[in-house]
This record gives structure tokens, C-alpha cells and sequence, in this order.
């Protein structure tokens, strides 16, 4: 009868200790999957905030009179984050690997580039370098 009784403790303790390796996964998985969707929100959050940013320098800019001038710094990277901006015709677009932000933006010439960017208004038209 003891090493009944030593066995049933024995498949009892693995039983448990099974059981809270299952619940430890079960939480490791969902935390995962809420530090995933905080990482994308933030994501999300950093592109949308340069590009809505680059918009309203460029509207402020179309609205003012000829001779205005105004460089702003636009990231290299966003806290890490690699990540694109450019302009197509009347577009600003600024994308990551898994997030992106479309606005639009008054017509300007010249290339979107990161780091210092001037803008400057003449003759009623925006342009960048």
C-alpha cells in the first residue's frame, strides 16, 4: 500500500505541475499578444504623428503670405522605427513595415526628405528643399 500511495502523489504532483505549465503558456500567449497590439498602437501612434505633422507645416504654409520660410526637422527614424515618407502629387504618404498614414497635403515642388527640411512660399507656391 505505500508505494500506492507514493505513486498517486507522484502522478498528482505531475499533474499539477502540468497544469500550471498550461495556465503559465496560456499567459505567457496572451500577454504576448497584448504587448503586441501596445508596440503596433505605438507604431501606429509615431507615424501618424510625423506625418499629420509635415501636413499641417505645409497647410500653415499655404495659407501665408509669399516669402514665408520654415525648416523643420523631420526624423531619421522614429524611436527605432524604420520607416518612409514621401509626397505623390497631392499625397503625403508615411508608412512602416505594418502601418501607414495617408494625408493630404496642398501642391508643393521638391522631394520629401528626412532631416531638415525648409519651406519656403513664392509666388504662391510651396517648395521644398
Amino acid at each position: 500500500m505505500g508505494k500506492q500511495l507514493k505513486a498517486q502523489v507522484s502522478m498528482e504532483f505531475v499533474f499539477l505541475v502540468g497544469l500550471a505549465f498550461m495556465v503559465m503558456i496560456v499567459f505567457l500567449s496572451s500577454t504576448r499578444s497584448e504587448f503586441d497590439e501596445l508596440r503596433w498602437e505605438e507604431e501606429r501612434s509615431l507615424v501618424d504623428d510625423v506625418c499629420i505633422m509635415v501636413q499641417q507645416e505645409l497647410i500653415i504654409a499655404a495659407n501665408v503670405k509669399d516669402g514665408y520660410s520654415r525648416t523643420i526637422y523631420i526624423p531619421e527614424d522614429l524611436e527605432g522605427l524604420n520607416y518612409t515618407i514621401k509626397i505623390t502629387n497631392e499625397v503625403l504618404l508615411t508608412y512602416s513595415d505594418e502601418y501607414e498614414c495617408v494625408q493630404n497635403i496642398p501642391i508643393v515642388i521638391g522631394d520629401m526628405a528626412k532631416g531638415n527640411l525648409t519651406i519656403t512660399k513664392t509666388n504662391g507656391t510651396l517648395y521644398l528643399s
